[in-house]
């Protein structure tokens, strides 16, 4: 936001830190562009709409979310959780953003500003997915 990009962050789930963050995002002067949706049993007309997916997380088993991401190949940023490589191969299906702030907006930049390489990693996600087919289809059914 500081450098001028227009952001709107679209918070699903529920965690014990929401109700910190919406003081923070006050304090920053940046809640506007956070919107806190809470759990949800279909997120994935949001998902479907977003220009990418971010995960910042300190620890993180399977997630199903990541997964959810790849099949509709929307670029990914996640935090260096323990289990983040076996997920993401870094610059190739998405990226891995060390546990700091800065790290994090860097990674989501080279996102933003860096066409190629997000092209790429859509690609590759694409790629991924064949023979998915019938869960994709599954999930545009949800969709609609």
């Amino acid at each position: 936001i500081k450098k001028g990009y227009k952001i709107n962050w679209y918070l699903i789930g529920w965690g014990d830190q929401e109700s910190l963050l919406l003081k923070k995002s006050k304090d920053y002067g940046i809640e506007n562009s956070l919107h806190f949706l809470g759990a949800m049993s279909n997120p994935y007309p949001y998902l479907k709409n977003a220009d990418l997916f971010l995960l910042t997380s300190f620890y993180e088993g399977k997630s199903i979310a990541i997964e959810e991401a790849k099949l509709l190949a929307k670029p990914i940023v996640i935090t260096n959780f323990t289990t983040a490589k076996s997920q993401i191969n870094h610059l190739e299906n998405g990226l891995i953003a060390e546990m700091d702030f800065e790290s994090i907006a860097c990674n989501i930049e080279l996102i933003i500003k860096n066409y190629d390489l997000k092209n790429r990693i859509i690609k590759n996600l694409e790629k991924s997915a064949k023979g998915n087919e019938s869960e994709i289809d599954k999930l545009y059914k949800i969709f609609n």
